[in-house]
């Protein structure tokens, strides 16, 4: 399919990022973002899997999307002393909007040549480029102010932030199987054709504290609200989805240690979201789940022991599951996040007539997770060690290169069978295999 109607992809780029010190310890900032995105995708998709035969039945899905972005914002940084109290503080404004557009097939009639899961033969035979069935549109236009005071005192040792942002945000989404005409044009409730909007606006607040109990240990903690659109396509014909709020509780400890060159957190969290959507398996559409809530914890440490050896690693465990929901959901772990997940990357920096040469090896293990908010299949649990060899030196072959680096990393070194994550039981992403990322810097 794709020598006679190839997938291709075309982005478009332009953006800038300055900032103007307007006085000491004043600065103004002002970032602007524009993408042009145009995705033509041409796939042989599953349509339907007899799981005892294995016969699986194809279907073409034949996509044009073209994507537009717009995003400003401008930020005013400052300090200041008030008696006793020290005061980092930002003012500012953003802007995004987005327009988005596809025609397409999301699911054409069955291909001749269909194929068995338990003795696959990849073929593809006859390809006739089918008609159009849907033309859907998704505009957004959001905007927002937010400041925020950082303030510390007691010598230092005691932080207090205080901040919040407001929002207003128009979304609205179209759906026709004929014409971007009717997708574009009024909804009609008997058709479920039509263009759909919605109007949402929130404040967010942000508070926080940081104690600073010793040199070498600190205790934080933070409360959050946060306020964000839906970006999922609607069945044609339901309401649009309502805007994603979510709510967070954090507290936890740092401390620092060999004089502050490795550092460590333990992190506590309990967050709820509320109106986030899944997939609808098999189709392009997404419906509400309901409410949401993780809490767990996290723990990160990273630094140098010594001057040979560092390392990175990290640990959490994450209670996830659907607290709210219409259907038998209710009370399901979520989908894609395990009870435990870990990481630990460990380097060596060689000395003497070795200097320049480091050795890394690490692991990622994660622990299984639920495929889909049904619980009705599981992705297995899997540890992947991944390493690199590096070695840098100065080029007097060189003149002008200070210094090279030349890079070997191994990802997946033992070649291990893993799954990522999953949409549901159509769509499941499989890791990489082992993979080899060869590189060279040069630094003038």
């Amino acid at each position: 399919m794709t020598a006679v109607n190839p997938s291709r992809q075309e982005r478009k780029f332009i953006g800038y990022d300055w900032t103007f010190d307007i006085a000491n310890n004043w600065s103004l900032t002002n970032r602007f973002a524009y993408t042009d995105i145009r995705y033509f995708q041409r796939i042989t998709d599953f349509q339907s899997v007899d799981e005892i035969t294995g016969l699986i039945q194809r279907a073409i899905s034949n996509t044009n999307i073209f994507r537009g972005t717009i995003s400003s914002n401008l930020d005013l940084k400052g300090k200041f002393e008030t008696g006793p109290f020290n005061h980092s503080v930002l003012i500012g404004t953003d802007y995004f909007a987005f327009d988005l557009n596809a025609i397409g097939v999301c699911c054409s009639a069955p291909l001749d040549t269909p194929i068995n899961l338990f003795a696959p033969v990849y073929s593809f035979s006859g390809y006739v480029k089918p008609q159009n069935n849907f033309f859907f549109t998704d505009r957004e236009s959001w905007k927002g102010v937010y400041a925020q005071d950082f303030i510390s005192f007691a010598d230092d040792r005691l932080h207090l932030l205080f901040g919040g942002r407001y929002d207003w945000a128009d979304t609205g989404f179209g759906f026709s199987p004929t014409s971007f005409a009717e997708a574009n044009g009024l909804f009609n409730p008997a058709t479920g054709n039509g263009f759909q909007s919605a109007f949402d606006r929130a404040f967010s607040p942000r508070l926080g504290a940081v104690v600073q109990a010793a040199p070498w240990l600190s205790f934080y903690g933070n409360y959050s609200q946060s306020f964000g659109a839906t970006n999922a396509i609607v069945i044609p014909g339901q309401p649009p989805f309502p805007p994603q709020k979510g709510k967070q509780y954090e507290g936890g400890a740092k401390a620092e240690f060999f004089d502050k060159r490795l550092t460590a957190t333990m992190a506590f969290y309990d967050i709820t979201k509320s109106n986030i959507v899944q997939t609808v398996p098999g189709t392009m559409f997404s419906r509400p789940v309901g409410l949401v809530e993780s809490k767990g914890v996290e723990f990160d440490i990273a630094g140098r022991i010594n001057e040979n050896w560092s390392l990175i690693g990290n640990y959490s465990f994450d209670d996830a599951h659907v607290t709210k929901d219409v259907t038998s959901e209710q009370g399901n772990r979520l989908q894609n996040v395990p009870f435990n997940a870990g990481s630990i990357w460990v380097k060596y920096d060689a000395l003497g007539d070795f200097r320049g040469l480091s050795l890394g090896g690490g692991v990622v293990v994660v622990g299984e997770r639920q495929g889909d908010n049904l619980n009705s299949f599981q992705l297995p649990a899997y540890a992947r060690v991944d390493t690199a060899i590096i070695y840098r030196f100065q080029p007097s072959f060189l003149p002008g290169v200070q210094n090279l680096t030349a890079q070997l990393n191994v990802k997946n070194l033992f070649n291990t069978t893993y799954y990522l994550n999953a949409a549901d039981g159509f769509s499941i992403v499989p890791g990489a295999p082992r993979t080899f990322i060869a590189s060279l810097r040069a630094e003038f």
